[in-house]
Parts: structure tokens; sequence; C-alpha cells
């Protein structure tokens, strides 16, 4: 494959959101991603038990959300950062943005006559999350309060390169 031709399409989509969409490979990872997106944030004991999951397949699948800048790790004190069961996992807004957007360019068939359509016509319309909107509010204000982010430029760039 042509890889200057490549990079030229690549260079019109940001790292960032390729990267994210990248992480998301498998079932493992979107049902883990879509379980922080819709809930408040959760331990990784949480997450092992509600998914029956092996903790050292559970750990790399959150790693991996984590490279992707939708999800992020965080505690409530700096002497909790070596317990487990301290550490919580909760998507970011880039996440929580992403899955929304997902949702809003996803059109549903619909035997409903839409607005503007004649009577009997079948139509399309934008599909609803089922994910709380409330979630991206909350996601939004706090990556503001944030002072250090796991989805830097710098980090999507490092990815990039490996």
């Amino acid at each position: 494959m042509d890889n200057v031709r490549m990079n030229y399409y690549l260079t019109k989509v940001p790292i960032e959101i390729r990267q994210s969409i990248k992480q998301l490979n498998n079932d493992q990872k979107w049902a883990i991603f879509i379980a922080l997106t819709e809930d408040d944030n959760k331990t990784f004991s949480e997450l092992k038990d509600e998914f029956k999951a092996n903790p050292g397949e559970l750990n790399r699948v959150l790693k991996s959300l984590i490279a992707g800048g939708l999800i992020d790790k965080s505690v409530n004190r700096l002497s909790d950062l070596g317990n487990s069961k301290k550490i919580h996992y909760d998507s970011t807004s880039h996440g929580v943005t992403l899955m929304n957007c997902f949702f809003n360019s996803l059109e549903v068939h619909t035997n409903i006559p839409i607005a503007g359509t004649p009577m009997g016509l079948v139509g399309y319309q934008k599909a609803e999350s089922p994910l709380r909107p409330i979630r991206a509010k909350k996601n939004e204000l706090l990556s503001s309060l944030k002072t250090t982010s796991n989805y830097s430029k710098e980090h999507f760039a490092k990815l990039g390169e490996a």
C-alpha cells in the first residue's frame, strides 16, 4: 500500500480519534467501555466481579481503554494509589463524547413517517443513545477540573509511533 497516499488520508482525522477507535477492537473492550460510560465510576474489583473476569485480562483491557483516552483511572487520596480496591475507573469526557457521536450518526430505519415525508414512505430518524445524557455534562465538568490528562496530544503522538 502506498504510504504517502495512506498518510495523506490519515492526517485528515486527528490521531486522538483514530487511537480511541483502534482501542475498541473487541467485544470485551466495548462492554467495559459501555459499562463505565453508562454507570458511575467502578473499582477494579467491581469490574472483575461484574464481568467475572480474569484479573490479568481485565488489566490489559483497562490499560488499552486508558491508552485510547476512553477511560481514566483515579484515586480519592494519594495514599490509595497502590490499593486496587480504591482505584476508580470512569469514562472520560472524550469517551462519552465519542459514544454520543456514534449514536448521533446512526440512523434507524422506521416505518413511521418523518415530518416532511409523504405518508406511507419509510423514513429515517436519529437513534437515541440509551446512555444517560447527564454523563457528558458530568465528565465535561470533571475533565475541566483535572490538571493532568491521560489522553494528551503528546501521549497519542507516542502511541502513533509505536
